[in-house]
């Protein structure tokens, strides 16, 4: 199609574009709006980064690096915060911390730390003789001899035990039930003779703490264990380094003294006479037995536990050659206390002006 836009033109010029747009006022073609560029999306904010919560604690056996000697420990185990034992003020751990509310920790495995060693302490003697020489000390060990006479008594009792007297279960004696081995026949064997071990140490100062009592750190097993070697070792000191009529209780009962300790020369002629220490009682003990494994009849001088092996027994001791213990009336050469056999300790401490271990009673708390 030609459109005449002029007229005369000889000519139809056909234009680029065909605007649809009317005219202006002046005759001028309209201006076109410039187009807007299209609205943006409002901007939204970046999500938050998560903020890392801390690592929980890792749970660590105070005892390992003594304990286990810096290897690993039963770290599976549940740990056990460990309370300080009563009697016991202050203990550091093993490390040197102090305890809080939340430290230290324990595992099982290292609560048995030289649990044996303790045990072995408690159950050995302290010297061992042959004949009049020395072939090793302990002062470490417990155990000592008796005189031949504490002897002879202490078996009586021991065979009237096993003729069925029980231990007193009741105050005051309470401890009783904590003896190691109260010679009791088993059911069906009333002839037998069974091991016989008064001693309350292991029992009172060892097993309460480890794992299958409270669980206690090695610092507080060692202060436990301390209270009772510290005990030990006040007798032990008395009983190599006293005079006898000290032992006795003599020089405090009839001269109202403090006791008297040996000279260097004295204790050097006992040591030659296969003497460690006095008996309790004040006498001269029975040469200690070359073989510790036949030792029949000892005493812990830490709680006056007395230890009979029957099956170490000579001849005049056995069964058919003893009687049973006539109690009644029998008492205590100083302090006059009641000797039964059904109660754990009748040896007593004369030096002491109170005895709470005999007649049928216990030191308070034990510790």
């Amino acid at each position: 199609m030609r459109y005449n836009l002029r007229r005369g033109s000889s000519e139809s010029e056909i234009p680029d574009e065909i605007s649809t747009s009317p005219p202006s006022a002046n005759g001028a073609e309209p201006e076109t709006e410039p187009s807007s560029p299209p609205a943006e999306a409002p901007a939204q904010a970046p999500a938050p980064v998560p903020v890392p919560l801390p690592a929980p604690p890792v749970l660590q056996c105070d005892d390992s690096p003594h304990c286990a000697g810096g290897g690993p420990c039963n770290q599976t185990a549940a740990f056990v915060l460990c309370q300080p034992p009563i009697g016991v003020i202050n203990p550091l751990s093993i490390q040197g911390n102090q305890h809080t509310a939340n430290f230290p920790l324990t595992c099982n495995t290292c609560q048995l730390h030289e649990e044996i060693v303790k045990q072995t302490e408690a159950n050995s003697p302290y010297a061992i003789w042959a004949g009049a020489v020395a072939v090793g000390t302990n002062a470490n060990h417990f155990r000592t001899q008796m005189c031949r006479n504490c002897i002879h008594r202490e078996v009586r009792l021991y065979w009237t035990r096993v003729n069925g007297t029980g231990p007193t279960q009741n105050p005051p004696q309470p401890t009783a039930a904590h003896v190691a081995n109260w010679p009791t026949p088993p059911v069906g064997a009333p002839m037998a003779a069974p091991l016989q071990d008064l001693c309350i140490c292991v029992a009172m100062h060892v097993t309460p703490y480890g794992p299958n009592g409270s669980g206690n750190c090695h610092g507080c097993r060692d202060a436990v264990w301390t209270l009772a070697t510290d005990a030990k070792e006040a007798i032990t000191d008395i009983l190599r380094n006293s005079t006898a009529n000290s032992i006795k209780g003599d020089r405090r009962r009839h001269q109202g003294r403090d006791r008297k300790t040996i000279s260097d020369l004295n204790r050097w002629r006992r040591e030659q006479r296969g003497i460690g220490m006095l008996c309790p009682c004040g006498n001269e003990p029975e040469p200690a037995a070359l073989q510790v494994a036949n030792e029949y009849a000892t005493i812990c001088i830490k709680c006056m536990g007395v230890r009979i092996d029957p099956a170490r027994l000579p001849a005049r001791l056995q069964r058919n050659a003893m009687r049973d213990l006539r109690t009644r009336g029998l008492k205590t050469h100083v302090h006059k206390k009641k000797i039964d056999p059904a109660y754990r300790v009748n040896m007593e401490r004369a030096w002491l002006e109170f005895d709470p271990f005999i007649g049928g009673g216990e030191g308070p708390g034990e510790m």
